[in-house]
């Protein structure tokens, strides 16, 4: 039965040399359980629920511990999305963040043993 954001597909990879920790829409009940079932450190966090209010924890953060966040939000939604206390929470913790409403796609490149992240503005 479906219970809302929580039941969202979460997935953990190994990708390009780095730990990867895509939360689809995750919210911070669902962090929370997460966390205390898993080890969820990881390089690259795709930030959960479009940045929105209701993800993206203090004590989440501190268990990930990612130096680089993607944000996946339209330009000018009607949500607001990223919410600014995620991207100061993010930014607090010296995170480097992508945001596709303001950089566009994101790619990563990993070539020869070594990873570049690129923002490509529409």
């Amino acid at each position: 039965m479906y219970e809302g954001n929580d039941d969202s597909l979460v997935i953990y990879a190994h990708i390009g040399g780095m730990k990867w920790l895509f939360t689809g829409d995750l919210e911070e009940s669902g962090e929370r359980k997460m966390i205390r079932r898993y080890n969820v450190e990881a390089d690259v966090l795709k930030v959960g629920h479009h940045g929105s209010a209701s993800s993206t924890s203090e004590e989440f953060l501190e268990k990930v511990d990612a130096q680089v966040a993607i944000i996946s939000a339209g330009k000018d939604n009607r949500f607001g999305h990223p919410h600014p206390d995620v991207v100061e929470r993010l930014g607090n913790r010296g995170v480097k963040i992508y945001n596709t409403a303001d950089d566009g796609a994101v790619t990563y490149r990993f070539w020869r043993g070594r990873g570049t992240f690129s923002a490509h503005r529409p």
